[in-house]
């Protein structure tokens, strides 16, 4: 799990590109040699049958009532944004962005998720109230995680697994705290100097951002999707071919908490 410290920018986090670079195989350049010049033709056929195939796949995924946009919606729905998104020549592909509905929904069907969100806003918390012990009140701080964190929905939703599977994350909010008007002044506390200090009761205020981040790739020697028996090979070459793009996934879940000093 991250540790938290104070500053904004987000931890570093790792862009699994698991087919490698887009479009990679749209063209095949020739030098003239018969070997050379028979790849390319091999290429052209195989990006029409490919062609082929995405418009079916699609279709099928379009279909009303079909079984498996039906279990798997989400799923459904990145797999279509996958062969939807190479977006011609465009520079980079169109991400999906998940705002707190969405990420609301995602922690409600996964257990796994929920208790990783609880376990970073507790630590979250903590923090607050150390560099409060040490820092003066009635101003803003920033605090961010020092590192992404690491979960994975394979045990708790098949639906999210099959969409999302593994995941980084990590927290950052804005904070601000002061002493609580009508608390008495009991709290005792060292300072970094080792000076001893008593004041009141500090309310806290953060308003709280969880971040979920994954690559949506398909890594080679895997067999993890909705079209089995189509391996990662196989939708990997999609996207080496121009005909589907891999892309990013954030979701962000932001919420405001308010709390007395020493109730966490």
């Amino acid at each position: 799990m991250p540790d938290y410290k104070l500053g904004k920018d987000d931890p570093h986090y790792i862009e699994d590109y698991g087919s490698g670079p887009w479009c990679t195989l749209c063209s095949e350049h020739t030098n003239g040699h018969v070997w050379s010049m028979f790849k390319s033709l091999l290429l052209s056929f195989e990006k029409i049958r490919k062609t082929a195939e995405v418009e079916r796949i699609l279709q099928y995924l379009n279909k009303d009532g079909n079984y498996i946009k039906v279990r798997y919606p989400v799923a459904t729905s990145h797999l279509k944004h996958y062969f939807e998104n190479h977006g011609g020549l465009r520079s980079d592909p169109e991400d999906i962005f998940y705002e707190k509905k969405a990420m609301q929904y995602f922690m409600d069907v996964s257990l796994d998720l929920n208790t990783i969100f609880n376990r970073e806003l507790i630590k979250a918390k903590r923090f607050c109230e150390k560099i409060s012990l040490s820092n003066p009140p009635e101003k803003w701080y920033d605090i961010t995680s020092s590192s992404v964190g690491q979960g994975n929905f394979i045990r708790s939703n098949e639906d999210l697994f099959l969409a999302i599977g593994g995941y980084q994350f990590w927290g950052k909010g804005k904070l601000y705290y002061k002493e609580v008007a009508s608390s008495l002044k009991a709290f005792y506390f060292y300072d970094k100097f080792g000076r001893t200090h008593n004041r009141a009761r500090y309310q806290y205020q953060l308003i709280f951002e969880f971040v979920l981040f994954d690559r949506y790739n398909w890594n080679k020697g895997q067999r993890v999707g909705l079209l089995s028996p189509v391996t990662d090979n196989d939708f990997g070459r999609y996207h080496q071919l121009g005909l589907a793009r891999e892309y990013n996934i954030w979701g962000k879940f932001s919420e405001q908490y308010t709390w007395l000093e020493g109730t966490i």
